[in-house]
């Protein structure tokens, strides 16, 4: 609403105005105004609620010669720059409203010299219509306009359930202009304040559109139509289900075609047919209206009920101009119909050409030269496949500039969305070509179906493809230099793959992201297809390997007949060069070898080799480590087979290395993430930054031939890594240093954190208990025992454990402080078992804290203490006391020892003045007692 300052000339009188029942469109309390004088007009009136009121009411000026305008406010004030609402349309004018009853409405005519005019407000006229039952184009229930007053036309309509499942609203514009509108469970309304309405249609002409009505749950809605009419329009108006017009069973010919077609006024006409059982597909073909072109509009399919653009749940299938329905979404043979709808404006003229699609035949392996496709732009060949065919390749060539595209699919017609392999090369130079492979071919009848978006030429080949046989070891540049998908080679002679390290096959010369593959006794292959009529594309492969980074590394590689595919989608191989031949392991040696940082590609592996000796400079090797000093990347799995080169990242399979005796031929054993400490990071985030494999002769290492291998597991990192390989025993790298039983000791300075070092401990006979300390004098390390092994990586193991467990556990000790361990004897002896004792310490840093290790180094004491000595307590007689005094350290154990005198009948024992959570435990049996925390193990 204008509101402000403002001039205007007095309103010629005012008149108070009956409000109109709305029984008729005309009115029927309508004030008709004697004078053609040029002027203002004023008019009040009341709003009421009548039992035919709809929630809006309407005010109307019937202008019957020269101009007059209408304007409507609350204010008194009301004229032509200030109003609520105004209508300025040449000839009559029709203002619609919400209604709120007892309302005083100030209406204003604005006259022009000469017009003749009548005015009436009040209740809207509603007309309802009859449900049309869609039997006719035209309609069976037809309301034809007899008013050609022109202005707003309201009628209702209930819904029914619509047999197709969508439902029309048509306005047939027989002369003059309107247009339509609709809204559900209240009026559609336009004023110069807003508008309201579901749908409309404003075409110069026919008006109406569709919309989806469940078939079964879509009766009973309530809609109301407006239909704004200029004055002198003549129109007919329906509304109910949609009309299909039957093209009878599919034929062979245009017969079962639309002949010319117009789009009626509801804006998508349908068609119905059924197709034969005699129908391999279906071609629908959209021309204009001389049937000479192409019409590149969309239209819709669906089954069983009329498609209907507003959701793809109302239809089955869209197209483009042109389309090709096949199996298994086709039917043949069904009595079901299949809907067709192609929307548009009212009044558009086409063609439909529906259709049975027609096959031709050619036999196996023969190539057809000169094929050409206009106007219908697909084709479709059928072709028997003998048995037994180790390969099938159909290639289309394209001649000139043209780019068709290939499906092909067995037993029934294939299109682009429906088919067991497609190739869509996006070039008019390059070929399409498929090779399917068994399992997936078989003996058959396929068939193979070209098109494209415009006229194309072609050749079309189908054969089993070329297979070039070449030596294990050998180099061979690519002929087919133009080529898109499969060349093949073949290695067949399984004498020259006896006794070689793996296969490595290369690729140099070659187009970016070209695959290898490799396959036992099979040619290998890989296609797209896609399924259901869907656009996701699916891709099927047969292969035992393959590798798109220009090179494939076979570590476990079998002697037998291999095929060799060299593959790429889109482009030509162009002149690459394949290497094909054995790995070559670079040797290092057992201990001392370090390796500077190497790059390790995505997905491959580097291979090193080494010789285990029983002893080495006269001296035996007591154990192996492997450990990853640096990673960059992507952390390399780590992994050592015996006698042959590691494959895939994990150890084989049920072979458990840690409580093993024996390291039999071909088993592996892998690591990812661990090392000693069980710190997952370091100090600057780096995760697992010094994986290790570390185990003693014996368990399971035994002298040998062993093969090693890092592998990158990211498809697109690229990495880097460092390693070295140490071997223990005197005068290696890892020398265990001996500590005497009684009283011995060894310091280490400067520990790196993770570092270790080895010290052996000779337990003699006949000895009742040991004691070890561990004293960190600078950071923390942690004290890992074992008898008679060296301890290995991932044997279980624990701080109340014996280290005398052989291959199922073994002892570690780890707190914040000194680690303290007290070795007593198993329950039923009275000493530990003699021996050497191999102690491994592990530097944890300084200040270590969660998953994260220290930084910098550690130093620490290792002390051997000897037996753990009992202190007597003397005897405890009747109503005597026993006291001892004493303080320990975290970890630390004491024992004691007290006779019972005869005739004491019960005795207490109890710690008193405890400071810290000290426990004790009692034994009767002349034995040692066992506490079950940490630092102490007895049976």
């Amino acid at each position: 609403m204008f509101a402000g300052l403002f001039a205007q000339s007095l309103a010629v009188g005012q008149t108070n105005l009956t409000w109109d029942p709305g029984t008729t469109q005309i009115g029927m309390e309508v004030f008709t105004n004697s004078s053609t004088a040029a002027g203002s007009y004023l008019f009040e009136i009341t709003t009421q609620t009548t039992p035919n009121s709809v929630g809006y009411w309407r005010s109307v000026l019937k202008v019957d010669s020269g101009e007059a305008d209408l304007y409507v406010s609350q204010n008194i004030g009301v004229a032509t720059n200030y109003y609520t609402y105004r209508s300025e349309q040449a000839g009559s004018d029709t203002i619609v409203q919400a209604l709120t009853a007892g309302q005083t409405w100030y209406i204003l005519v604005e006259a022009e010299e000469g017009a003749q005019w009548s005015l009436f407000s009040g209740d809207i006229h509603l007309t309802e219509l009859v449900w049309d039952p869609g039997m006719e184009d035209a309609g069976t229930e037809v309301l034809t306009n007899l008013n050609t007053d022109g202005g707003a036309y309201y009628f209702k309509i209930a819904t029914e359930l619509a047999d197709l499942a969508a439902w029309r609203t048509a306005l047939d514009v027989v002369g003059g202009e309107a247009d339509l509108y609709i809204r559900q469970n209240a009026l559609p309304y336009i004023n110069s304040g807003g508008q309201s309405f579901t749908d409309s249609s404003t075409y110069v002409g026919d008006d109406g559109f569709t919309r989806y009505l469940s078939n079964t749950s879509g009766a009973g809605q309530e809609w109301y139509i407006l239909v704004l009419a200029d004055a002198g329009s003549t129109w007919n108006l329906l509304s109910g289900d949609v009309y299909a017009e039957d093209l009878g069973v599919l034929a062979t010919d245009s017969n079962s075609g639309s002949g010319l077609a117009e789009v009626p006024p509801e804006g998508i006409r349908y068609f119905k047919t059924t197709i034969p059982a005699a129908a391999y597909a279906w071609r629908l073909w959209l021309m204009d209206e001389t049937a000479t072109t192409t019409l590149n509009e969309l239209f819709y399919i669906r089954h069983g009920l009329a498609p209907h653009p507003s959701s793809t749940s109302y239809y089955d299938r869209i197209r483009t101009g042109q389309g090709l329905l096949v199996p298994d979404y086709l039917v043949p043979g069904s009595a079901t119909y299949y809907y067709v709808g192609v929307p548009g404006e009212p009044g558009d003229a086409f063609w439909l050409d529906s259709r049975q699609h027609e096959i031709t035949d050619t036999d196996y392996n023969n190539p057809l030269v000169g094929q050409s496709q206009s106007g219908f732009l697909f084709k479709t060949y059928r072709i028997t496949v003998p048995p037994e065919q180790i390969a099938w390749e159909v290639t289309i060539a394209p001649v000139g500039s043209t780019n068709p595209d290939m499906a092909v699919r067995l037993d029934k017609v294939p299109n682009a969305f429906n088919n067991d392999a497609f190739s869509e090369v996006d070039s008019t130079l390059v070929s399409d070509s498929i090779t399917l492979v068994p399992p997936s071919l078989s003996d058959g009848t396929f068939y193979v179906t070209i098109h494209g978006d415009a006229a194309f030429d072609f050749n079309i080949l189908n054969h089993e493809p070329i297979i070039t046989q070449i030596d294990f070891i050998s180099s061979t540049v690519n002929t087919q230099v133009s080529r898109v998908g499969w060349t093949y080679f073949a290695v067949t002679d399984i004498g020259q793959q006896l006794g070689q390290l793996g296969w490595l096959l290369e690729l140099s010369s070659h187009v970016p992201n070209t695959e290898i593959a490799i396959r036992r006794n099979f040619v290998p292959g890989r296609w797209n297809y896609r399924q259901n009529g869907n656009t996701t594309v699916y891709q099927a492969s047969h292969n035992d390997q393959y590798s798109t980074l220009g090179f494939l590394q076979d570590p476990d590689h079998e002697a037998d007949i291999w095929y060799i595919g060299i593959y790429h989608p889109y482009a030509a191989l162009g002149a690459f060069t394949l290497d094909s031949g054995s790995h070559d392991p670079v040797e290092i040696l057992m201990d001392g070898h370090t390796n500077a940082t190497v790059q390790l590609e995505p997905n491959s592996y580097d291979f090193y080799h080494v010789t285990i000796p029983a002893q080495t400079n006269g001296q035996d090797v007591l154990g192996w480590e492997l450990r990853m000093t640096s990673w960059t990347n992507e952390r390399p799995y780590m992994l050592i087979r015996r006698d042959q080169l590691p494959e895939g990242i994990s150890s084989t399979a049920y072979w458990y290395p840690w409580n093993q005796t024996e390291w039999l031929s071909g088993k592996q054993w892998a690591n990812h993430n661990s090392d000693w400490s069980g710190y997952t990071y370091d100090p600057g985030g780096q995760d697992y930054p010094q994986p290790l494999i570390s185990m003693g002769m014996g368990a399971p290492l035994e002298p040998g031939s062993y093969y090693i291998a890092f592998y990158n597991n990211s498809s697109t990192l690229t990495g880097s890594y460092s390693f070295a390989s140490s071997a223990i025993g005197t005068g290696m790298a890892y020398e265990p240093q001996p500590i005497d039983f009684n009283g011995g000791s060894n310091t280490m300075a400067n520990l790196p954190a993770r570092a270790i070092e080895y010290f052996t401990v000779d337990v003699p006979s006949n000895t009742p208990s040991w004691r070890i300390r561990l004293e960190n004098t600078l950071g923390e390390s942690q004290l890992y025992i074992r008898e008679p092994y060296l301890p290995t990586w991932q044997l279980g193991s624990g701080d109340t454990i014996s280290p005398n467990a052989a291959f199922s556990t073994m002892t570690r000790l780890q707190k914040n402080g000194d680690e303290l361990f007290t070795l007593l004897p198993q329950s039923g002896e009275t000493t530990i078992p003699p021996g050497i004792y191999n102690l491994m310490v592990v530097s944890e840093g300084q200040s270590p804290s969660g998953s994260t290790i220290g930084t910098g180094t550690s130093s620490a004491v290792l002390h051997s203490l000897g037996e753990a000595a009992t202190t007597g307590m003397g005897t405890l007689n009747s109503g005597g006391t026993l006291s001892q005094a004493e303080t320990y350290v975290a970890g630390e154990v004491g024992l004691f020892q007290f006779d019972v005198a005869a005739g004491v009948l019960a005795l207490e024992v109890r710690l008193e003045n405890t400071t810290g959570s000290p426990s004790f435990y009692l034994r009767t049996d002349q034995a040692l007692p066992k506490g079950p925390g940490y630092g102490i193990y007895s049976g």
